[in-house]
């Protein structure tokens, strides 16, 4: 009876401790692809905000030359 205990228990701890490991392992691979959309995103807002900007001076140019 107590070897069959340990035994369940063992592998119970063995269980846990692979599920612990998939749960790091996705934790890394989250934190990793996390990282990344975030260094995308950054980069196109500021892609975003140049264009604005040499937009906006575009128009200011454009303004003026029109001016007298």
């Amino acid at each position: 009876m107590q070897l069959k205990i340990i035994r369940s228990f063992q592998r119970n701890k063995d269980a846990s401790a692979i599920s612990l490991k998939l749960y790091f392992k996705h934790l890394l691979t989250f934190k990793f692809v996390y990282k990344r959309l975030k260094t995308i995103f950054r980069l196109g807002f500021n892609n975003l905000k140049f264009n604005a900007v040499f937009k906006l001076e575009a128009v200011f140019l454009r303004l003026q030359s029109n001016m007298p």
